[in-house]
C-alpha cells in the first residue's frame, strides 16, 4: 500500500532515523549543533521538492536580507545558495536534501557501488566510493568502517518517494526561475 506522506511526516521520519543513527553512533551528536559551521554542506548541490520550495520562496519574499544574500550566492555560482561562510540562511526550513547531510550513503542504481562522505573528527570530508553489499529494503542504517550511515536510496523509496510532491528540481533551477520572474 502506498501512502502519500506529507512533508512534515517525511521530516519527522527522517529525524527519527537520525536519532537512531545518533544512538548507534554518538559521534553524530555534534551535527545537531554543528561546531564547524556546516562544513558538510559546503559544495553540496541541493534538490528541492515543490512543497519545500513553497516554504523557501515565502521566506525569500518576507526577508529582503536573506533574499539578497541568496541572490548574491546565486550570481556568484556557489554550490549552496542558502549558506554563508558561517551559517545556513534557511536552517529552520531546509530541504530534506540538506537534512540527509552528512549521514547519507548513495547507492548507484547501475553498478550498485556506494558513495559516501567519510569524515574526520574535525568534520573534514573525503568522498569514498566502494563496492556495495546486500542490504534489506527496509534496512536504512548500516555501519561502514567506523560510522553508521543512512542508506538514502532505500529510505527515499520508502518515504520521500511516496508523496505527491516528491519531484525535485535543483536549487539552480528553482532560483533561476524565481529571480527571473522578480525582474
Amino acid at each position: 500500500m502506498v501512502k502519500n506522506y506529507s512533508l512534515a511526516e517525511i521530516k519527522e521520519e527522517l529525524n527519527r532515523e537520525i536519532e537512531e543513527l545518533e544512538e548507534k553512533d554518538p559521534s553524530y551528536l555534534n551535527c545537531r549543533h554543528c561546531p564547524y559551521k556546516g562544513k558538510c554542506c559546503i559544495d553540496n548541490d541541493i534538490d528541492i521538492r515543490e512543497d519545500e520550495w513553497n516554504e523557501i520562496k515565502s521566506l525569500l519574499d518576507s526577508s529582503l536580507e536573506i533574499k539578497q544574500k541568496v541572490r548574491e550566492n546565486f550570481i556568484n555560482d556557489r554550490k549552496c545558495y542558502f549558506r554563508t561562510d558561517t551559517c545556513c540562511l534557511i536552517n529552520d526550513i531546509r530541504p530534506t536534501n540538506c537534512l540527509y547531510t552528512p549521514y547519507q550513503v548513495i547507492q548507484n542504481i547501475y553498478d550498485f557501488k556506494i558513495t559516501y562522505s567519510k569524515r574526520s573528527p574535525e568534520c573534514d570530508f573525503e568522498t569514498v566510493e566502494e563496492d556495495s553489499f546486500e542490504l534489506d529494503d527496509k534496512e536504512y542504517l548500516k555501519k561502514i568502517g567506523e560510522h553508521y550511515y543512512l542508506f538514502l536510496n532505500h529510505w527515499f523509496l520508502s518515504f520521500e518517494n511516496q508523496s505527491e510532491n516528491c519531484y525535485k528540481e535543483t536549487g539552480f533551477e528553482r532560483l533561476r526561475e524565481y529571480f527571473e520572474s522578480a525582474c
